[in-house]
This record gives structure tokens, C-alpha cells and sequence, in this order.
């Protein structure tokens, strides 16, 4: 494989994640919070607070997962991802829906014009399977999905076809 190429990509979200991501917010700290009031009320031994610092660090992380699908796509977080099929809803707008999507098939647009491919990972396979139809959408002629359900993901991109030679839009 070639040498991996890095680069930070900035996306705006969009409104429905916004909402989503200050309303987890709001509501994780007031668990969190909750939490640490219910260690302090009844913490007469270690082994309270212990227990108490354990579930105020389950909250964060908890936290931290659901704003991590929140920005992924709302979809996702929401649970409207149907596993049988590779898209949402039928009148769903995908790209509407999240920034960072919308960005994504921006950035595939300009590695097809330049006669590039790109092995685009995500640890959520159910995300991988719903960017099939709007990548395909762009001119692609075949998605291979790799996630974090791929057993081994550097044997499947020496798979990976060449694309064909994309017509300029």
C-alpha cells in the first residue's frame, strides 16, 4: 500500500446535529452530575466514591459515543439505519442531514477527478453501508465496504480494483 496521507478536514454541522449534539451534551452532564451528587450524598466509604467514579467515567464515555455517531450522521445515532437495506428512509436526504457527509462525497468528487481511490474506514459498519448510495450516486461503479467488521483490512485493499477512468461532469 502507499504511504498513508493524513489529512484534518473541518465540517459544519448540520441543524438537526447540532440540536442532537447540545441536547446529549446538556443531558450527559446532568447525568454526570447526578452521578457525583449521589457519590457525595452517600459516600460515608472508599468503595462508594469508587463505584461512583466508575459510573460518572461509563457516563462520559457513553457520552463521547453517541456524540461520535451524532456527527457521523443523525441517522446513525437515531437508530434509522435499517440493517437490511443500505440507505435510510425512502425520501431521506442523507447529505442534507449531515456535514460531515456532505464533505466526505465532496472530498470523493475531487480524489475521482484526479484518478485517485481512497479506502475510507469507519468503526461503524452500519455507517459504512448507508454511504454506499450517495457514493455511488457520484459516478462510482462499485463500493467495497470495509468497517470495523473487516477481519483484515490490508489483505482486502490489495483486493481492491483499479475504477474505471471516471467521465468529466
Amino acid at each position: 500500500l502507499p504511504e498513508k496521507q493524513e489529512t484534518k478536514e473541518y465540517c459544519t454541522l448540520s441543524t438537526e446535529q447540532a440540536t442532537l449534539y447540545e441536547a446529549v451534551v446538556r443531558e450527559s452532564l446532568q447525568a454526570i452530575a447526578g452521578a457525583r451528587d449521589d457519590g457525595l450524598a452517600g459516600a460515608t466509604t472508599g468503595a462508594t466514591a469508587g463505584a461512583n467514579d466508575i459510573e460518572r467515567k461509563g457516563l462520559v464515555l457513553a457520552m463521547l459515543m453517541k456524540l461520535k455517531q451524532i456527527c457521523n450522521h443523525p441517522a446513525q445515532f437515531l437508530h434509522q439505519i435499517d440493517p437490511g437495506s443500505e440507505y435510510g428512509s425512502a425520501g431521506d436526504d442523507p447529505l442534507a442531514r449531515s456535514g460531515k457527509l456532505e464533505r466526505l462525497v465532496e472530498l470523493v468528487d475531487e480524489l475521482l477527478d484526479a484518478g485517485d481511490r481512497a479506502l475510507i474506514f469507519s468503526q461503524f459498519a452500519d455507517t459504512v453501508r448507508y454511504l454506499e448510495r450517495p457514493l455511488k450516486g457520484r459516478g462510482l461503479k462499485s463500493i467495497a465496504a470495509v468497517s470495523g467488521e473487516t477481519s483484515d483490512p490490508t489483505s482486502f485493499a490489495w483486493r481492491w480494483p483499479r475504477p474505471p477512468a471516471r467521465p468529466r461532469r
